[in-house]
């Protein structure tokens, strides 16, 4: 599904460049694998500003994606309020021992030829 939507998807590279921690940095944004086979490694600033476009897009972009997560995020926590009944237990696995009469003649014989030894 990803492959299909990243082939609909016009080819570009998005470039934001950033000094962190007063350290220049430059970052790329390739939109699918038809950008990065035009992008030659000895050419690679000259082919990635061809295809660049404006940053901003990736930034509203990330804001319609954040704030779609916060919207799913608010409308599941409170389906799962409304939904919660406390009486309802966790299921936990039940352990039961099984001891039959003769083990515990057993664990007195073994007691009394630990101490005979």
């Amino acid at each position: 599904m990803l492959g299909e939507i990243n082939n609909t998807v016009k080819p570009a590279v998005y470039t934001q460049e950033k000094d962190w921690d007063d350290d220049p940095h430059r970052m790329f944004i390739f939109t699918n694998e038809a950008v990065l086979k035009k992008i030659r490694w000895r050419h690679f600033l000259s082919d990635c500003e061809q295809l660049k476009q404006d940053f901003s897009v990736v930034e509203n972009r990330l804001s319609e994606e954040v704030n779609l997560a916060k919207t799913w995020l608010t409308e599941n926590y409170q389906d799962v309020r409304d939904n919660f009944d406390p009486t309802v237990v966790k299921f936990r696995k039940k352990y039961k021992i099984i001891i039959s009469a003769d083990v515990l003649d057993d664990l007195s014989e073994m007691e009394v030829d630990d101490e005979s030894s």
